[in-house]
């Protein structure tokens, strides 16, 4: 719990620092920072010949962060989209949806994730419109 909230401390000290919004850096900083430990677990499973764990640890992680802990919040606080939240949803509604079109043809070529670079590239450029 002391961990949690000196990650949220210096998560706001840094998008003050840098004069940035606090969350364009949480939207952006904190998906990698509690997410790549799950990724390296994958790995580190998957070159083992553990498959099955490897894809249980992703999917379950991805799960648990993306339906019961937004969940959560939106349930357990005065929860009010703002302009940058609701750019923020309509960017990742366009990035998954391409993503999810994209792979009915057989799988996704690594180019073809430039449309979703193009959503964060997107995503800031609507923050600077201010």
């Amino acid at each position: 719990m002391l961990a949690a909230h000196g990650f949220v401390e210096a998560v706001e000290q840094l998008a003050s620092g840098l004069g940035v919004s606090v969350l364009v850096l949480s939207l952006l900083l904190i998906p990698v920072a509690t997410e790549l430990p799950e990724k390296v677990n994958s790995l580190l499973w998957a070159r083992r010949g553990k498959d099955t764990l490897a894809v249980g640890n992703l999917s379950g992680a991805l799960v648990f962060q993306g339906s019961l802990l937004p969940a959560l919040g939106l349930w357990l606080t005065p929860w009010r989209p703002s302009r940058d939240v609701v750019y923020a949803v309509i960017l990742t509604l366009i990035a998954t949806t391409w993503l999810r079109l994209a792979n009915r043809s057989g799988g996704v070529r690594p180019v073809w994730l430039l449309v979703n670079a193009a959503c964060y590239a997107a995503y800031f450029y609507l923050l600077t419109l201010r």
